[in-house]
C-alpha cells in the first residue's frame, strides 16, 4: 500500500511490506521484462518488416503502462479498475503477437496521441474476434490452435484436456479480465490492508500468473515455428537442457544482432533465454 507513482517514477524503488505485494511487483517486472525479450528476439530472427516493429515497440510500451498501473491499483485495493488495465495489458500483448505473424495489420492499425470524439479509428479488430475458433475462426487462432496440437504431439502430451488447450485458457484469461471492465466483477467494499492481501494472494496473482502464461506459451509456438526445430529440440527446451551443439544454436548464430543497445548481444544468451523462458511455459503445458 502506498502512493501510487507517476507514470515517470515506475522505475523507483518501492518500499513493500508484505510478501504478496513483493510476489506482485516481482512479477510485474518479469513481465514487463520478458515481453521485451520476446519482441527483441523478433528482431533477430527478422520475423517481420521494419515498420511492424516500430508498431509493435510502442504497442508494448503502452502495454508495460497498462501492467505496471494495475499492479498500482492492485495494491491499494482498487481491484475492478487493475482487471480493467490487466486486460488492456493482455490484449496487446497478444496483438502485438499477431502483428509480427501478419505485418500488413499493424498498418491498418493506426494510432493516435490524441482522442477526439469527431473520429474513430478506421480498422479495429477485437482480441474475442482474434480468438474465435472453429469452423469460421479467425487465421490467428487456427493457426495457432494447430501449433498447439503440434506441440502436444511433439511433447508427447494425449488425452490433453480441451479446455487446457491454448486458445480455451486464452479465452478463459479474457473473460476473467473482462468482468472489471463490464461491471460484472463487484467485490466487496475493502476497509483495511489485511484484505488488500488476501486479494492479492487468492486471486490477483493466480489470474495475472495464468494470463502472462497464456502470452509466453503463443510466443514459444511463434519461435518454434519460426525456426527449423525437432521434436527431440523442443523436448529438450522444455527442460531448459538445448545445447549449443543443437540446430537451433547455428540458425541463431546466423542472425544479425543489432549494433544499437539490446536485450541479447550473442547466439549464447538468446539460447539461454530460449532454454529458461521455454523450460518456464512449457512446464504449464
Amino acid at each position: 500500500m502506498g502512493a501510487i507513482r507517476a507514470i515517470w517514477q515506475v522505475s523507483d524503488a518501492l518500499d513493500l511490506n508484505y510478501p504478496s505485494e513483493r510476489e506482485l511487483h516481482a512479477l510485474e517486472r518479469s513481465i514487463a521484462l520478458e515481453l521485451g525479450m520476446f519482441s527483441e528476439l523478433s528482431r533477430i530472427l527478422g520475423d517481420s518488416a521494419v515498420a511492424a516493429q516500430v508498431s509493435i515497440s510502442q504497442l508494448y510500451e503502452n502495454a508495460e503502462n497498462d501492467l505496471v498501473a494495475g499492479c498500482e491499483l492492485a495494491r491499494n485495493g482498487y481491484f475492478k479498475q487493475a482487471y480493467s488495465l490487466w486486460r488492456s495489458w493482455f490484449e496487446q500483448a497478444v496483438f502485438g503477437l499477431f502483428f509480427i505473424e501478419s505485418p500488413i495489420h499493424s498498418h491498418a492499425w493506426s494510432g493516435v496521441e490524441l482522442l477526439t470524439l469527431d473520429s474513430g479509428p478506421d480498422y479495429r479488430l477485437m482480441l474475442h474476434q482474434l480468438l474465435a475458433n472453429g469452423r469460421d475462426g479467425h487465421p490467428f487462432s487456427v493457426v495457432f490452435g494447430e501449433r498447439f496440437k503440434q506441440l502436444l504431439t511433439a511433447l508427447k502430451l494425449s488425452g490433453f484436456p480441451k479446455k487446457k488447450y491454448i486458445l480455451s485458457r486464452a479465452e478463459i484469461v479474457l473473460t476473467a479480465l473482462s468482468q472489471g471492465v463490464h461491471g460484472t466483477y463487484r467485490p466487496k467494499k475493502i476497509t483495511d490492508e489485511k484484505k488488500i492481501i488476501e486479494i492479492i494472494s487468492s486471486e490477483s496473482m493466480p489470474l495475472l500468473r495464468e494470463a502472462f502464461s497464456v502470452v509466453g506459451i503463443l510466443w514459444c509456438m511463434h519461435f518454434i515455428s519460426s525456426l527449423t526445430i525437432s521434436e527431440g529440440d523442443i523436448v529438450s527446451l522444455r527442460t531448459a537442457s538445448l545445447l549449443p551443439s543443437s540446430g537451433v544454436m547455428a540458425q541463431i548464430s546466423d542472425c544479425s544482432f543489432p549494433c544499437a543497445p539490446s536485450l541479447f548481444v550473442s547466439p549464447e544468451e538468446v539460447l539461454a533465454f530460449m532454454n529458461k523462458s521455454f523450460s518456464n511455459h512449457f512446464g504449464a503445458v
